[in-house]
């Protein structure tokens, strides 16, 4: 449908240049013929925690790029990008609908410890699109990811993540209109 509706619409950003959603379809080779659930290959496996993609992080998050391309992962299932976490807000509220009436679901958001701004910036989303719904529980989780984030340059000590995830909470919590959305 998103690629119907906004094919010219420009979505990403790479090497400063930016890419059309149409282009980077084109780039992972999918065409409207192509758009089906199976060949997304977003499927993943339970094994026994070696080898799976619960177990590695870097397999988990290979498992979730659509169609086998990360700029889509970056587009489609992530907050931080050109059209504001749009398209994660819309697909999230279309599983809401799935949902049977007798039966709640469990959302995972993750914050990651990256910056300060995490918090605001997740919240603001929720409450741009509306992301709370009766029958919906969010979980927000915190991934292990101290060596990617130092390695990355986001952070330069384990303080920092733990200040960047526990500090905007503090403040908010003595403070509340400090950060009204959050």
């Amino acid at each position: 449908q998103k690629m119907k509706e906004d094919a010219e619409l420009s979505v990403l950003e790479v090497d400063s240049q930016p890419m059309k959603l149409r282009e980077i379809f084109l780039e992972a080779g999918v065409d409207d013929e192509d758009l089906h659930s199976a060949k997304l290959g977003m499927g993943v496996s339970m094994g026994d925690g070696s080898a799976d993609t619960f177990g590695r992080f870097d397999r988990f998050n290979l498992k979730y790029n659509p169609f086998g391309n990360e700029k889509l992962r970056t587009v489609f299932l992530r907050r931080e990008n050109m059209v504001d976490g749009r398209y994660l807000a819309e697909l999230t509220k279309e599983s809401f609908e799935i949902r049977r009436k007798d039966c709640g679901k469990e959302i995972r958001i993750s914050v990651y410890g990256k910056s300060l701004q995490e918090w605001s910036d997740l919240a603001s989303w929720f409450k741009r699109y509306e992301m709370s719904t009766f029958g919906v529980r969010w979980l927000v989780q915190v991934p292990r990811l101290y060596t990617h984030l130092k390695r990355a340059g986001f952070i330069k000590t384990y303080d920092d993540i733990l200040l960047n995830i526990f500090q905007p909470l503090f403040e908010v919590t003595a403070n509340p209109s400090r950060d009204l959305d959050l």
